[in-house]
């Protein structure tokens, strides 16, 4: 049943698709499309707004939910979120869309070293001059085994694969796509979604789009444009 699919496993699914943290490692001679990515600048925003649409699907009971919430995040590791509309399944309301936003507050205040596209935590193939083969080092949760793809100007697009271990015995595999963009400057998500096969109740969804409203405190000209500027 789909109530088998306990809160705790979702939370930690969710957490795997969100906790991949970025940074260099000067003494490794890493693939040059990394290489020119870390290049770019990484600085993090203090604080931003957006607003989030969050969306679960499970086709084998027929379930459906959506969430908008206007959530703040800072650097230092805060994440405050208020619900502005919903509907759906009440079942998925509360054990994935709500929980996805819990689970970010966790991932946010823990250590990111654990989680980041290091040699420590991963191997690394070129495979093009757009895409690198990442392999965890072991298997975790919060580790994907999959592949980065870089746009022309350097940036990196979308990190996509396997988590290399399932955070539940009722989860057998979970896939993830996380993409990101330039926003007033700063590389940040616009969208992540999974999709994970579980137990008794079949393939199961969930996606999250970023709408972002301000940057430090400073509005976007027009949250919806391809460019994503700052007044």
């Amino acid at each position: 049943m789909l109530t088998g699919m306990r809160t705790s496993a979702v939370t930690t699914l969710l957490a795997g698709t969100l906790a991949i943290a970025l940074c260099g490692d000067a003494h490794v001679l890493l693939p040059a499309p990394l290489e020119r990515f870390l290049a770019r600048p990484q600085d993090r925003p203090r604080q931003h707004t957006a607003v989030r649409r969050l969306e679960a699907h499970n086709p084998k009971f027929n379930k459906r939910a959506w969430l908008d919430a206007e959530a703040v995040q800072t650097d230092s590791g805060t994440l405050t979120y208020r619900p502005i509309a919903q509907g759906g399944s009440e079942l998925l309301l509360r054990r994935v869309l709500f929980a996805a936003l819990e689970a970010e507050r966790t991932v946010l205040s823990a250590p990111r070293a654990s989680s980041a596209l290091t040699p420590a935590n991963y191997l690394f193939d070129t495979l093009s001059a757009e895409q690198v083969r990442i392999r965890p080092r072991r298997r975790d949760p919060l580790l994907v085994d999959g592949r980065l793809t870089f746009l022309e100007d350097g940036d990196l697009a979308a990190i996509e694969g396997r988590l290399s271990r399932t955070p539940s015995f009722w989860i057998t595999e979970v896939r993830i796509v996380r993409e990101y963009a330039r926003v007033c400057g700063f590389h940040l998500p616009v969208r992540m979604s999974s999709r994970a096969d579980v137990r008794l109740a079949g393939e199961s969804t969930f996606s999250m789009r970023y709408e972002y409203l301000t940057i430090d405190g400073r509005p976007l000209r027009d949250p919806g444009a391809p460019d994503r500027g700052c007044s």
